[in-house]
């Protein structure tokens, strides 16, 4: 888990120096994509060396206190005591807490979308001409193509930014196997758990998400207007 996270950060070093943004002087946008336990989090906007103003749309769900209180039902019968040991936790989650868990997420989602409070703040943000990192799981990266396609893109022409998609994939073996370190690390921390679907749903979650990248990556390409604003396609 260490040695794949460690390889990301030195893959990560040979790419994005090559990106011309060190000196930019204009705003600039990351918004990163990718699948649960993919890695986004181990990109470190931070050394380009702007201050950013950093969005994460899960938080929406995963603060909620009904989500919380979703959660803990489902894991009422693991005690920290009882899993001290990543091997333990593996054992002790079955398939169907995995399922309610999903479900439960999902659920939530449904009905809270991207809060307006975090919008109204995006917003407040880019007229500020702040640098901003937007980062989302897969499962709600239609929410956010959406949301910089119908909402965002006129502020961020006004406000002269460069916009750079981060579509992040590692293999789904390692994905998967991400996710659990995280769930059980944040189990174990008492911070709010996000389980990671069964490996199956996982996979097909996995493909669904590269699919949809693809096929709007290939889009903006496509059309003028996204093109010069998005300067990594």
């Amino acid at each position: 888990y260490k040695k794949n996270q460690n390889e990301m950060q030195r893959q990560y070093s040979k790419i994005f120096p090559e990106l011309p943004i060190m000196n930019n002087q204009k705003p600039i946008l990351f918004i990163i994509l990718g699948p649960m336990g993919a890695g986004k989090s181990s990109f470190n906007f931070k050394k380009f060396g702007k201050d950013f103003q950093a969005f994460s749309i899960d938080d929406d769900v995963e603060s909620l206190k009904v989500y919380k209180n979703k959660i803990n039902t489902i894991l009422k019968t693991i005690k920290q005591n009882d899993v001290d040991s990543i091997n333990k936790w593996k054992s002790s989650i079955t398939e169907k807490m995995r399922r309610n868990a999903s479900a439960a997420y999902f659920n939530v989602r449904k009905y809270t979308g991207i809060s307006e409070h975090k919008i109204v703040r995006l917003y407040n943000t880019i007229f500020q001409k702040h640098n901003i990192m937007i980062e989302s799981t897969g499962n709600t990266t239609s929410n956010i193509y959406d949301l910089f396609e119908k909402s965002l893109l006129p502020l961020l022409e006004i406000n002269n930014y460069q916009v750079y998609f981060v579509n992040i994939f590692s293999s789904k073996n390692i994905g998967f196997e991400r996710g659990i370190h995280r769930e059980y690390k944040a189990f174990m921390e008492n911070k709010p758990v996000r389980l990671i679907p069964s490996y199956t749903k996982y996979s097909t979650l996995y493909e669904n998400i590269e699919l949809q990248i693809n096929k709007k990556m290939k889009f903006y390409k496509q059309q003028s207007r996204y093109k010069n604003i998005i300067k990594n396609i």
